[in-house]
């Protein structure tokens, strides 16, 4: 169980919540964590988790994260994590990368961590974060780095990963192999 945190700011992202009635930070990870996996029109506005009902973990983890500073919740935490995705761990995205020949890829996995506990909003079916044993690296980020920032370090990650795998893709190759790994992410299951 969660410490009880309220909701008191009136600031827009608070507001955006009271809107949909949501008064605490447990109805508002309940509520986020059942919204469809999908990018928003614009990563820029966080508020567009609520309007669209739909958001990434960057969009989604934002969001809460944008919330606690506007209600002083010290105890939220925003983290950017790098794992390796596998058939395992992120089973929709089997057959892409076998297709590409390939048996993982690393990812850029934002998440929370409250009173030290890890929430992992991104997918509602999500009960235990199965990204967790083959975690490569994690650092504490502020919700104004999971644009720019947290592409550009996945980059980065990505082009020595596969020089040090001597794989033969360049950048742009593994990132399009991750970008239609991202695209069967969105899609409904079967």
């Amino acid at each position: 169980m969660l410490t009880k945190f309220e909701i008191i700011s009136d600031k827009s992202i608070s507001q955006a919540f009271a809107r949909v009635n949501i008064y605490e930070l447990e109805s508002a990870l309940d509520y986020i964590k059942n919204l469809p996996y999908g990018r928003t029109s614009s990563r820029n506005d966080l508020r567009l988790v609520l309007s669209e009902k739909k958001g990434s973990c960057s969009s989604k983890h934002g969001l809460i994260k944008q919330l606690a500073i506007e209600n002083d919740w010290k105890a939220v935490q925003l983290f950017l994590g790098i794992y390796l995705m596998n058939s395992s761990n992120t089973p929709r995205i089997g057959d892409i990368l076998l297709q590409a020949g390939i048996a993982e890829l690393p990812e850029a996995h934002t998440y929370l961590k409250i009173d030290g506990t890890l929430v992992d909003l991104t997918f509602k079916e999500n009960k235990v974060p199965k990204f967790l044993d083959s975690l490569y690296y994690e650092e504490e980020i502020s919700a104004d780095q999971i644009n720019h920032y947290k592409r550009n370090l996945h980059r980065k990650f990505l082009d020595n990963w596969s020089a040090e795998k001597n794989l033969g893709f360049s950048l742009e190759q593994l990132w399009q192999i991750r970008e239609k790994c991202i695209l069967a992410l969105s899609k409904p299951k079967n």
